[in-house]
């Protein structure tokens, strides 16, 4: 079984990076002349990211204590960069299902070994806390998931 929050994490990586930061103009007053220099601002309190930060932790310290081999390195690393099954797949010279399956897995154990809402349990029940989520809408969720 997979972690369907991890995937997402992992494929929209750039995204979510992306995400915290946000670029503004300012302007400065001096001697009556205005100059515009651009300002950047970066929020490190958004929750995606932070999750995003925690997998990626995870995927450090699994590899590091052979948790993570290098093929399976290689498959996370190939699917953040192509963010399809069919161009990892084509440049892994491997198909696009033996791809998904081994991804899925992949993030599976990436999840189990966070916990919590890094698993399809945890974040079902992490949605069904913070939205109040009926029990029809988490019986949707599990469908949707897949699980």
């Amino acid at each position: 079984m997979g972690s369907w929050y991890v995937e997402r994490l992992l494929l929209e990586k750039e995204t979510i990076e992306n995400s915290i930061v946000s670029l503004g103009v300012l302007n400065l007053v001096t001697d009556m002349n205005s100059d515009e220099v651009l300002n950047t601002d970066f929020d490190f309190d958004n929750e995606t990211y932070n999750d995003l930060i925690d997998v990626l932790s995870a995927i450090k310290v699994m590899y590091k204590n052979k948790i993570l081999n290098d093929e399976e390195i290689k498959i996370l690393e190939t699917m953040m960069q192509f963010q399809t099954f069919k161009g990892a797949g084509d440049y892994l010279n491997l198909t696009s299902i033996t791809v998904s399956k081994a991804f899925s897995k992949i993030c599976g154990k990436i999840g189990f070994f966070l916990g919590d809402k890094f698993t399809n349990i945890g974040f079902v029940n992490y949605l069904k806390e913070k939205y109040n989520f009926n029990d029809y809408e988490t019986v949707k969720i599990y469908e949707y998931l897949g699980d």
